[in-house]
């Protein structure tokens, strides 16, 4: 039995999918197998589920793509309003297709998961018993009520989020494997220390951990460093038994993609004798911040070489969708540059909280190594953060070395509300009583204005 009565954390399963004689057939086998445990619920359309979620909420939706594709801006815009909306509930993508394009859109669109139809009712019972399995780990799901985990280190990752508490929960669970890794997110999200943490967490972590980043430098030497040649072993060689971290495989050019391709083709990907033979006994991590899709459809990257490699796919969050991480991360590397004894002061905190860090946790970094660069004792300051010049990683000014406040853009005025609300709800743990309080407002007003920001986005594209 997957999901058994017993189980209180998953309560609410809501089905989404047009076609009745389907749904209602998924619904039934979902009872028989529960013991009639959760309440099941279904919606025939976007809409409707995005009511539901509003009226009683949902600890797992299966979400059909086809359903949600159906709504004039695509399954995409309805996974993300979903995921917004339920405020923590884990997505299972549902779909016909057995393709890789659409596997990838739903897991950057809030999906946590994606089966492919028709499957019986014990694979998916299969797949809810993992999936509940990680809801009870991750704690309260509604994150507009419920403050996120206490700040916590694991595998050197800093972690106070929700987002980031599934995503080592997913750590966990696939260190162990040989199978490839594919690290999708923006640049500075942290796909190296992911890496990392898949090495420590992993049976391979008394072996070397070798990290190749292949835009520096040019084709010929990036194929000798991974492949070695006459004269010297290269990565694949020196990370035998270990983990080798290929970071931007989307610079490699089409002759070292062939290349690769053929290694891994050498032998099928069938378990631990496919990393052992393909590979020399190597456990292959790939990242990037690129579209690869795009790239495939332009002829600039390998489709086989992609599906070899998209084998156990995790995608990372920006840090402006998880601001309760961006204190813990401050601290963590003002600990790292050796100012341990120094504090953020809490008018510097909330100018931190309130910034978009376009370059995520690498801008974020490079600042407080800059401050505590600065001065040797006392508290980081208001006037301090906001004076700071340094490189953003990723901004869209031309300008290097601006101040923090020179960053901030003129957005719509519901956009910066809701950065001053989240970031004081952020300030105080997630509690959001003691951020109201502080704010001069209800907390029904928080709950009200979280609503009406979830339409206003949706109403921009989702995006």
């Amino acid at each position: 039995m997957a999901i058994g009565p017993d189980s209180n954390d998953i309560s609410r399963i809501l089905i989404v999918e047009r076609d009745d004689t389907l749904a209602s057939a998924l619904a039934d086998g979902l009872a028989r197998q529960t013991d009639g445990g959760p309440s099941i619920r279904i919606a025939g359309g976007l809409n409707e589920a995005v009511d539901h979620v509003r009226s009683e909420g949902a600890d797992i939706i299966l979400a059909d793509l086809a359903t949600l594709d159906a709504h004039d801006k695509g399954f995409e815009f309805g996974l993300k309003r979903l995921s917004r909306l339920s405020g923590g509930a884990l997505l299972l993508a549902l779909s016909r297709a057995n393709s890789v394009s659409s596997s990838i859109a739903a897991l950057q669109s809030g999906a946590h998961d994606y089966l492919i139809k028709p499957f019986s009712v014990d694979v998916l019972s299969a797949r809810l018993a993992e999936l509940g399995q990680r809801h009870r780990k991750a704690g309260a799901l509604d994150l507009s009520q419920t403050p996120d985990p206490a700040p916590e280190s694991r595998f050197g990752l800093v972690a106070s989020s929700h987002q980031m508490h599934i995503l080592i929960e997913q750590i966990d669970r696939i260190a162990s494997s040989d199978e490839p890794v594919f690290l999708t997110g923006e640049r500075g999200t942290g796909k190296s220390a992911v890496a990392t943490a898949l090495h420590r967490a992993g049976s391979r972590s008394g072996a070397p951990f070798v990290e190749i980043d292949c835009r520096s430098g040019r084709s010929g030497t990036i194929e000798t460093e991974i492949f070695g040649d006459a004269c010297a072993a290269g990565a694949m060689q020196n990370a035998k038994g270990g983990l080798l971290h290929l970071k931007n495989v989307d610079a490699l050019d089409t002759g070292v993609q062939l290349r690769l391709a053929r290694l891994l083709q050498s032998v099928p990907s069938t378990g631990n004798e496919a990393g052992v033979s393909s590979t020399g006994n190597v456990r292959l991590v790939c990242s990037t911040s690129a579209n690869l899709l795009q790239m495939i459809a332009d002829r600039a990257f390998r489709e086989d070489l992609f599906y070899r490699l998209h084998v156990l796919p995790m995608h990372l969050p920006p840090l402006r969708q998880r601001p309760s991480d961006i204190l813990p991360l401050a601290r963590h590397f003002l600990n790292a540059a050796g100012a341990e004894q120094r504090k953020i002061s809490p008018e510097a905190a909330d100018v931190l909280v309130a910034c978009d860090w376009p370059g995520n946790a690498g801008e974020l970094r490079q600042l407080m190594v800059r401050l505590a660069g600065r001065a040797t004792s006392g508290d980081i300051t208001r006037d301090m953060v906001s004076g700071a010049e340094w490189s953003p990683a990723q901004t869209s000014s031309p300008v290097q070395g601006q101040s923090m406040l020179g960053q901030f853009r003129v957005e719509p005025m519901w956009v910066q509300e809701r950065r001053i609300i989240e970031g004081a709800i952020a300030r105080f743990g997630g509690n959001v009583a003691r951020a109201a309080e502080a704010l001069e407002i209800s907390p029904s007003t928080i709950y009200r204005k979280r609503q009406q920001w979830d339409e206003l986005a949706g109403d921009k594209g989702a995006a």
